[in-house]
Formats: C-alpha cells, structure tokens, sequence
C-alpha cells in the first residue's frame, strides 16, 4: 500500500447540503467535479471513457477518477474511488487507482500499478455488497460497499480531476459517460447537470466531451454551476 502525505486529506466527499449554497468548502487539492444523484445502492454502474495526458510542467500528481461517496453519516464520510493518475512514484507514467475511506476513518490510496497511455474505459459496477472497479472490462479491484456506505445512506457519483501543486493545470478528458441507477434495466447516457468549479479549476464542455482545464490558485474561489437535482430532499 502506498500513501501520499497531502494525498491523505486531499480527495474529500463534501455533504450534499453544500451543494445548496452558491460556494464551497475547499480542500487542500484543487478538484473540478461533475455529480450525479443515486440511488446506488443495490444494482448499477457507472462508466466513461478517461484519458489524462503527460504534461511536463505539472509539479505533483495530478489525477482523473470516478468515486461513490455517502450523503451522510458520520464525518469524514465514507466513499470509494478508482481511477486514472500520473505521479512521481511511478515516474509520471499513467496508473490506475483506487482510494478509499471508510466513515470517520483515514483515507487509503493504492497504486494499481502502471497502464498504457491513452484513453481508458474505467468503470464503477456494483451488485449488491460488491462493487467493481474496471478499467477496459478487466476487473482491477473489489469493494465491500458496507464498509464504506451507511446502511440507510443516499450515495451520489462525482467524476473528477483533481491536481496537488499550486498553479497546476487540471488535466483530463471525461466522455461517452453513462449510468444505470437502481431500477434501470440498462445504461444511459448521462449529461451532467451538477458541476463543481474550485480555485481556478473547472470542466468546459467540448462537443459531447468534458475538459478540465484552468490552473490551481488558492486565492480562486469554488462553487457550483446548476446542482438543482440535489437541493430536492
């Protein structure tokens, strides 16, 4: 297992009652997010095709990730991640990844070891108590959903890119995003109507593409761009 110092606290799922307001609670890492409303809790998935490109000016890690997070229960909340990253350890070559936190515990990063450049398939399945991370239809790791998602919690997708260093670039492109909420019989394309800028840091959408792009700058301010769908508790 191995751990990144910032990358502890950095991937943090914020309540669902912050989408409410017109800013946001920040963390240490600049992330730009698209979200999704459940239900996920008994069939479903939820896939798109991923790419992060090497960019040699970046200073840190820099990641693009898809992540099932709980809208409540005891803070800091569960989720589970998996994803797309280039960092230092593994010579800024592209590696996949999952991270995870279980309710009020620390979060845990895993390095899945080193994948070709390019775009990817990444893949969130889940049936039951388990849920797949898969990336290009291979299984790379399993979660016991339990252990991260109160019983009786709502949980909500987010889809991110997310960079370390200040004045860091957000790097990732997100397409043919799809989702199959409990009760559905098949996946359907999704189009994100809830997208969070931060610090500088946002998505533009390219055709049928979403972009992350901007620079990391603390001084920036966050917030939410549409999110209508969760203020309806």
């Amino acid at each position: 297992m191995l751990r990144f110092g910032a990358y502890r606290a950095a991937l943090i799922a914020w309540v669902v009652l912050a989408l409410l307001g017109s800013t946001a609670p920040t963390a240490p890492n600049g992330i730009a997010i698209l979200y999704a409303k459940g239900a996920f809790a008994q069939h479903y998935e939820a896939d798109a095709t991923l790419a992060l490109p090497r960019v040699r000016s970046q200073r840190s890690w820099y990641s693009v990730w898809m992540m099932l997070v709980a809208d409540r229960g005891v803070e800091p909340l569960g989720f589970l991640q998996g994803g797309l990253i280039r960092w230092a350890g593994d010579g800024y070559a592209l590696s996949a990844f999952v991270a995870f936190r279980r309710p009020g515990g620390k979060l845990v990063f895993r390095d899945l070891g080193k994948i070709h450049a390019g775009a990817h398939r990444v893949r969130l399945l889940g049936d039951g108590n388990t849920v797949r991370f898969q990336v290009d239809g291979k299984t790379l790791y399993d979660f016991s959903r339990d252990r991260y998602m109160p019983r009786g919690s709502g949980t909500y997708l987010q889809v991110g890119a997310e960079v370390k260093a200040p004045f860091d670039r957000a790097v990732g492109t997100v397409w043919h995003l799809r989702l199959r909420r409990d009760g559905e019989l098949r996946a359907q394309p999704w189009n994100p109507a809830c997208i969070r800028y931060d610090r500088g840091l946002h998505f533009v959408r390219v055709g049928s593409r979403f972009v992350a792009d901007g620079y990391f700058n603390a001084l920036l301010p966050s917030g939410f761009i549409g999110c209508r769908e969760f203020a309806k508790r």
